[in-house]
């Protein structure tokens, strides 16, 4: 792996982590927004619960790319080449702000009956 290749892919890891880091904190804003964790008379979509008491795992991902990069590039396999990998970084690199988009625009559901008080 050429000095080039190595740079795009630690670029790529740490993209990958900014936008995790943006999303977690937009999406704690947005569920902030609405009440979390009140969930008395409005209920989350379980896609916002998961990614926000769940999404710094998502901080895993990065690492274990960067070493799948570094092991194809010794393994030059068909299920684990270079290219390949490069494309799965790619694709969790625009996976990552899809699945943070959608829950922060629409994270909560209301039920069909909401209490009034009385």
């Amino acid at each position: 792996m050429d000095r080039e290749e190595s740079n795009a892919i630690a670029l790529i890891a740490l993209l990958q982590m900014l936008l995790i880091v943006l999303g977690l904190i937009g999406l704690g804003i947005v569920m902030k927004f609405h009440g979390y964790p009140d969930e008395t008379v409005i209920r989350f979509k379980p896609l916002a619960r998961f990614l926000h008491e769940n999404g710094t795992w998502f901080f895993v991902m990065p690492f274990i790319l960067f070493i799948l990069c570094l092991v194809a590039e010794y393994v030059d396999r068909w299920f684990l080449s270079f290219r390949i990998v490069v494309f799965l970084c790619a694709a969790v690199t625009v996976v990552i702000p899809f699945l943070y988009t959608l829950a922060a625009l629409d994270p909560i559901t209301r039920p069909l009956f909401l209490k009034t008080g009385y």
